[in-house]
């Protein structure tokens, strides 16, 4: 007989246990969720294959004869559980080991759930009076545990309110410290049914509410897992402070010679850029380390880049890229099984791996080589999976499910930009950092700047800001322009400040806090190089002092990127009805400037005389000058116009609404005097500034008074813009950029995306896969405890765009009339994938129609939340939105408020739907054997869904096939790009009814049973 059952004890530092659950979309644990439960912890442990192996019978007297899956889960503890069995002490690694247990006994109830079709686990929280959404035994559902406790500070992060230093912590000691607090959790969760009392069950005996404390049975509780989730969660968050290594797996085979889904290059030349941009991301200062292996037919021997330290990495990387070319096959296991080899030389304790992939994969070893345990397959390591091509190039549900076990994400998109946009997510993904926004737009050849990029820091310990544009230009040609809250440019030379340039690329990461600053609005930003500002306003005329102030801090950002060493400041003080003591907003700007060492040097002259002199002195790298209205002509006026017409002289920031004076200068700069003045408003094209400005006049007693404001027209000469715009569309703002001959401006697709490292990490959670025309999409989206400070937020609004194809890619592959797959370059190419081509030559992105639609989510349990304020976000999709199958994209759009100060969080997902056969429309052929083989047979078979679409060519993984007694499946082969698929079946001669059914993957009750005679 097995030993007695044993409690988890809370005082003492025990390990934990996880199994089965069976928790799914509704807030009650009905039958079908029970079955599933008891279904997956019954199985013996041999029906796992290679995702879990027992160890020797450690619970005392025999062995069971076949081992179940909840047997495995108490044979652990008695193994390795010295609160369970005091005699074995403490184990090396032990906190190590009890993570590593748990999460992948949830990847194998989560791989159980998803071939039955049911919702993944998600994550219940513990603390005081917390709900249990599912029921057990005499539990109720909704039952209150009132005597958990919350996470302790001491696993919080310091941004969430806690006292967690995850940089000096291991994974080891964390997992150890955690233990007394989850087993006590255990405990908690049995008294939310009633009294427990002391005595634990066998795993054969009936169900009972106090199932949780013991390690015997507290699988069989469907909390079980979903509290072991949670933990599960903690520990990913705790690897990503940790240093990290990280080898870029860099697909090359011949299928990377195909034109990027714009045209303009290679896939080849694109990846290319997304992988050095992904090296420039690294923190200088770090020890983490980045690595690169490319793969083909087979993986290199060895990296072409070495584990490298972050501060030599982008050189390293350009260098070893450059070395790679295009050719042969696709062996996408043995690129992960390479980089595994690497990885497990290396000695950072975070391990993980960005995968870049166009194709799908055609040569051994394959994806499910490298999936495991043994130390030469993944176990552990951190995956996010980027697929660069056209959704039918790509096997996308395959390397969602790499990407999802090992704990990251996937996305694919065929446009190059986009592609260089998903690295900074993986890399976001895989570090301590997480997407704040990500907007993407176009910087027009006339644009001298883009909209302003907002990130709002709570608690953020670093600012990053990432650009990139299509085509390469010189350094500095494009750049951010960085402002703090309070306005104040970013010097990008200050000590704790990382700028770098690439090709495409500009990133910009700000240690805090920044000259005192750290939480607020942080602005970035894409400005081409700028010459001049000419300003048809005074910096007394603004009816919000502060608002003039940001307006001249970001126009002094833009014209100083570089930094200008010496600045000459004039501003006009005569006595005068108009200037008299109302606020001004210039020179507070150039003083926050100086500050932060952007114009480290300001000579400020009081007199015209004294401004003429310093003109003609010059050595200024830039020029301040703001003249009063009723000033006149000028002795400067020619000198400033010297420098102005010259193009080649100090940069220039000039306030004139004067009458007269000062032509030729504002010819230069690009502005032409109007009769328009007195206007009390002007509104922005956001390269300066968004929105609306107003302006306002001085009162004064028995007088009306006009705000001191005047009007150009532009001269239209090369460079010149209008940030600024009166009511009458007169230019207030006439600004010009640098322009080079050799270097024209040109139209620039770019994306700005924010990194936060602070509070309220968003991520997306997949709900359930596969997926399938005709069913319910499910977004949503998770904040993991760790980020949420005590407390919580006080107000969580969020939404998901989801963009969907308009048309069904099997049947536009089936149009083709593809009957077999070709090569590129030594690669062979899949019916899918040569059908694809066919459709899209040009491999084109957005070849297929789409359009995006927006839904609310919510973590109220209504709509499709699963539970009620679970730090799920979710909304269950009507079914016509996933009317056709090809691949869908969700991007979360999260504002998250305490008390006064809210920010934003954004989050994406790809995934993929397919037609899902249906047996009324789907078409079989049953067809003669040569020479009428007995116990042969030979099936055509076409399936459709219900409203006729076809599952397409190559989607064998997405079937499951199940003969009868005496039935074996010998060859599934995919036929023609209809989607028809060539089924051969042997059956015993003798068997009169033989048959097959045909099941898609995950709705095993949904098959088609087809007769083999």
């Amino acid at each position: 007989m097995p030993a007695s059952p044993r409690l988890y004890r809370p005082s003492l530092p025990l390990c934990l246990l996880l199994g089965g659950l069976l928790i799914a979309s509704h807030a009650r644990a009905d039958a079908a969720e029970s079955a599933a439960s008891a279904g997956f912890l019954t199985q013996p442990v041999s029906g796992l294959g290679d995702m879990m192996a027992p160890v020797p019978w450690g619970c005392g007297g025999a062995a069971p004869a076949t081992q179940s899956i909840l047997e495995l889960h108490w044979n652990w503890h008695c193994s390795f559980d010295n609160t369970i069995n005091p005699a074995l002490g403490r184990f090396p690694n032990d906190g190590n080991r009890f993570f590593g247990f748990h999460r992948q006994f949830l990847y194998t109830f989560n791989t159980y759930r998803q071939s039955q079709g049911l919702p993944f686990v998600q994550t219940w929280m513990p603390f005081a009076g917390a709900t249990m959404p599912l029921g057990h035994a005499a539990r109720p559902d909704l039952a209150p545990c009132n005597n958990c406790t919350t996470l302790p500070n001491t696993f919080r992060l310091p941004s969430a309110g806690g006292t967690f230093n995850p940089a000096t912590t291991t994974l080891e000691d964390y997992g150890n410290s955690l233990v007394p607090w989850h087993n006590g959790t255990h405990v908690a969760m049995a008294e939310a049914g009633g009294n427990p009392g002391n005595n634990c069950f066998l795993p054969t005996s009936p169900l009972h509410f106090r199932d949780i404390m013991c390690v015997t049975t507290a699988p069989r509780d469907p909390m079980f897992f979903r509290f072991h989730n949670f933990v599960n969660d903690l520990q990913d968050e705790l690897l990503t402070f940790q240093d990290t290594d990280v080898m870029v797996v860099f697909d090359r085979s011949g299928s990377m010679t195909l034109p990027n889904g714009t045209g303009t290059d290679t896939r080849l030349n694109s990846a290319r850029a997304a992988a050095s941009l992904f090296a420039d991301l690294m923190r200088d200062a770090s020890n983490n380390r980045v690595g690169l292996l490319s793969f083909s037919t087979a993986a290199s021997p060895s990296p072409e880049l070495p584990l490298t330290l972050a501060s030599s990495a982008p050189a390293a990387m350009t260098t070893a890229l450059a070395g790679i070319s295009a050719g042969g096959a696709t062996s996408i296991g043995g690129g992960l099984l390479g980089a595994v080899t690497a990885l497990n030389a290396s000695s950072n304790p975070h391990k993980a791996i960005l995968l870049l992939t166009d194709g799908v994969e055609n040569t051994a070893p394959m994806i499910a080589d490298a999936v495991g345990r043994t130390p030469n397959q993944l176990r552990d390591t951190h995956v996010c999976a980027v697929g660069f091509g056209t959704p039918g190039s790509l096997d996308g549900p395959r390397l969602r499910d790499l990407a999802e076990r090992q704990g990251g994400t996937y996305r694919a998109d065929a446009d190059p930009l986009t592609l260089k946009k998903y690295f900074v997510e993986c890399f976001a993904d895989i570090f301590d950092t997480f997407v704040g926004k990500d907007p993407i737009g176009t910087l027009a050849a006339g644009q001298q700047g883009s909209a302003p990029t907002v990130h709002v820091a709570s608690g953020d310990g670093e600012i990053v800001f990432v650009s990139s544009w299509d085509t390469a230009v010189p350094p500095g040609s494009l750049r951010l322009a960085v402002t703090s809250p309070s306005g104040t440019p970013v010097n990008l030379n200050a000590p704790n400040v990382e700028s770098r340039f690439g090709p495409t690329w500009h990133i910009v990461r700000v240690k805090t806090p920044y000259l005192l600053e750290r939480d607020g609005r942080w602005t970035a930003r894409l400005t081409r190089p700028m010459r001049s500002f000419v300003n048809g306003f005074t910096p007394d005329a603004f009816k919000t002092p502060a608002v003039g102030t940001a307006l001249y801090a970001q126009q002094l950002t833009q014209l100083c990127a570089d930094g200008c060493a010496k600045t000459l400041f004039y501003e006009e003080a005569k006595a005068s009805l108009i200037h008299h003591s109302h606020g001004n907003a210039l020179y507070p700007a150039v003083i926050n400037t100086k500050k932060a060492g952007v114009t480290p040097v300001v000579d400020r002259v009081a007199t015209p005389g004294a401004f003429a002199a310093a003109l003609k002195r010059g050595g200024y790298d830039l020029v301040v000058a703001s003249l009063l209205p009723d000033s006149g002509p000028q002795v400067y006026d020619d000198l400033l116009a010297e420098w102005a017409c010259s193009g080649k002289g100090p940069k220039i920031l000039l306030n004139d609404v004067r009458k007269e004076g000062g032509e030729a200068t504002l010819r230069c700069l690009g502005a032409l005097r109007t009769d328009e003045r007195g206007f009390s408003a002007m509104k922005g094209d956001g390269s300066v500034f968004s929105g609306s400005v107003g302006f306002a006049a001085m009162p004064m007693a028995g007088m009306t008074m006009r705000p001191d404001t005047a009007s150009f027209k532009p001269t239209g000469a090369a460079g010149t813009g209008t940030p600024g715009v009166s009511p009458q569309r007169g230019a207030v703002i006439v600004s010009r950029a640098a322009v080079s001959p050799n270097a024209p401006a040109t139209a620039q697709r770019y994306f700005i995306e924010s990194l936060a490292s602070g509070t309220a990490r968003v991520r997306p959670h997949t709900w359930r896969s596969p997926n399938y025309t005709g069913e319910a999409l499910h977004p949503a989206f998770h904040i993991p405890e760790p980020y949420i400070p005590l407390g919580g937020f006080d107000r969580v609004t969020a939404r998901v765009e989801v963009t969907r194809p308009l048309e069904s890619q099997g049947r536009l592959y089936a149009g083709t009339d593809v009957k077999e797959g070709t090569r590129r370059e030594g690669d062979p190419l899949t019916l899918r994938q040569t059908a694809d081509l066919r459709v899209n030559p040009r491999q084109a992105a957005g070849a297929v129609k789409t359009e995006t639609l927006s839904f609310p989510l919510n973590d109220l349990g209504q709509d499709g939340d699963t539970s009620a304020n679970d730090r799920y976000w979710e909304v269950a999709l009507p079914e016509k939105v996933a009317e056709f199958d090809g691949e869908y994209t969700f991007h979360a759009y999260f504002t998250i408020c305490r008390g006064t100060l809210c920010f934003d969080r954004e989050a994406q997902q790809t995934v993929v739907v397919d037609a899902k056969p249906d047996p009324r429309a789907s078409k079989v052929q049953l067809v003669q054997t040569p020479n009428n083989v007995a116990g042969v047979a030979n099936v055509l078979y076409t399936p459709l869904d219900a409203a006729g679409l076809p599952l397409g060519p190559d989607r064998q993984s997405q079937l499951r096939f199940t003969g009868s007694k005496g039935v074996e499946v010998k060859e599934v082969r995919s036929v023609d790009a209809a989607g028809t698929y060539a089924i051969t079946a042997t059956y015993d001669p003798l068997n009169t009814n033989p048959t097959l059914t045909v099941a898609p993957f995950g709705r095993p009750a949904e098959g088609q049973e087809i007769a083999l005679r």
